[in-house]
């Protein structure tokens, strides 16, 4: 994983979505792609947060169900979308040109509603880092 900026704290909500936009991004990999190269990448502005998941592709078959073989709903991007959108930001997924997909989200942050350091975010929900565990 690969963090750019300074990190900081996020109100519970927004950290939230962001943690749901790797988790989301990382479980397609796996379900399409096999286990290719993967980055995360974490990009703290003074106004927004950027979230990219990136893959190399398929290079070689995925030791499992074939795509169209996994269980789901097929609308975890979707809904994802719809979960950015709430806070203001944008999502964009799609293959690469060269090879693999990339999962990109912009979220504003209200500089406002972010805890300085040493306070509690909102709702006094102890901050966690942005990732899979």
């Amino acid at each position: 994983m690969q963090v750019g900026g300074a990190p900081r704290a996020l109100p519970p909500g927004l950290d939230l979505a962001a943690y749901r936009v790797v988790q989301e991004a990382l479980t397609n990999v796996l379900k399409h792609a096999g286990k290719p190269r993967t980055t995360v990448q974490l990009d703290y502005g003074e106004a927004d947060l950027v979230v990219e998941v990136a893959d190399a592709g398929r290079l070689i078959p995925a030791v499992g169900p074939g795509p169209s073989e996994v269980p789901g709903s097929g609308r975890g991007l979707l809904g994802l979308r719809e979960r950015i959108a709430l806070y203001g930001g944008e999502l964009d997924a799609g293959p690469q040109p060269g090879g693999g997909w990339l999962v990109h989200a912009r979220l504003p942050i209200d500089p406002a509603a972010v805890a300085a350091p040493g306070e509690q975010p909102a709702a006094g929900l102890a901050p966690r880092s942005v990732g899979p565990r």
